[in-house]
């Protein structure tokens, strides 16, 4: 905190601290208009299909995000939030983040089984390795969320409190995934190359084709958003060190089925057995 005896540096420092409160609140501009692009195409091709585990998963995904927000936005607009309001808050935040990550990634490998013809060794060492990265990071996520420690900004008439400290072991969470999402995608281009070897490019598209390209193009987007999240979490000194980079994976995982579904409902090309692949996505 600045000297609270200089008006200018205090003055300076309210101005700052509520540009970084809006910015905390930023995210709900890009999930409405996620929302709005994308509702069209979750009607049509979502609603009609027969309720199932993965249809259940996504709705979670997709609408749990409207719960981190309207939290978020309480975290960070709230007037007179006390410290202990603050650290319950961001602990219920946290949770809600971890369950909509471990549900993202249940998503990701799961596609990663139906691409391998739901082989049965690849579903168990694929379980295993979930399990152990669930349980590893539920670990070191519970064990950072009980070291925050934070304060109300004194003098100033500023929403949320201040982060003023964590465990910055938080990291190794990201660097789990990054090594859970790495598998998954050599797991889904050795399968590729392998189709594209035996079949060729030509009859090699549809739904599979998109697949494998999400597949790749969704590894790329989670790679930065997972590394890029490792030092944030080393940096935990503001209100500002939020979920952010955790909402955007959840939408990536439901941007997925979006992407997918058509693909799925006008594709003709399948025979039954390869079909048969790709209906646990439905």
């Amino acid at each position: 905190m600045s000297n609270a005896t200089d008006p200018l540096a205090i003055a300076s420092e309210a101005a700052t601290l509520r540009v970084l409160n809006y910015t905390g609140v930023s995210p709900a501009a890009l999930l409405v208009y996620d929302y709005l692009l994308t509702v069209d195409s979750e009607v049509a091709y979502i609603w009609p299909t027969q309720m199932s585990v993965m249809k259940v998963l996504f709705f979670y995904t997709r609408y749990s995000c409207f719960v981190d927000l309207f939290l978020g936005v309480s975290f960070h607009l709230t007037d007179g939030i006390t410290p202990q309001e603050c650290h319950r808050l961001f602990l219920l935040i946290g949770w809600l983040n971890v369950v909509g990550i471990i549900v993202a990634e249940v998503v990701m490998v799961v596609r990663t089984w139906a691409i391998w013809n739901k082989s049965r060794r690849v579903g168990i060492g694929l379980a295993v390795m979930s399990v152990s990265t669930v349980v590893a990071g539920c670990l070191i996520e519970g064990l950072f969320l009980k070291t925050l420690t934070f304060t109300s900004y004194p003098h100033m008439n500023i929403p949320g409190c201040a982060l003023t400290g964590g465990n910055p072991t938080v990291g190794i969470v990201f660097i789990l995934i990054i090594i859970v999402e790495t598998i998954a995608l050599v797991l889904t281009l050795i399968k590729g190359v392998q189709r594209f070897r035996h079949l060729g490019i030509q009859r090699s598209q549809g739904l599979v084709y998109v697949l494998y390209r999400d597949g790749v193009l969704f590894y790329l987007y989670l790679f930065d958003i997972n590394a890029s999240s490792i030092p944030r979490s080393v940096l935990v000194s503001s209100s500002t060190s939020g979920k952010q980079p955790d909402m955007e994976k959840i939408l990536l995982c439901s941007q997925a089925f979006l992407c997918e579904h058509p693909c799925l409902s006008k594709d003709k090309q399948f025979s039954p057995k390869a079909a048969s692949r790709v209906t646990i996505l439905s």
